[in-house]
């Protein structure tokens, strides 16, 4: 099972959702995590 990859909006590198922080924003709805990462 592979884990869910994001790509930073600010970086650009594509990294594991559990490098991401939680956003209850509608805006980030689609993956629930913001898009920059930690």
């Amino acid at each position: 099972m592979s884990a869910e990859k994001i790509k930073c909006s600010c970086c650009g590198k594509e990294q594991n959702a559990n490098q991401y922080y939680i956003s209850e924003s509608p805006f980030n709805s689609a993956t629930g995590k913001l898009s920059v990462c930690k």
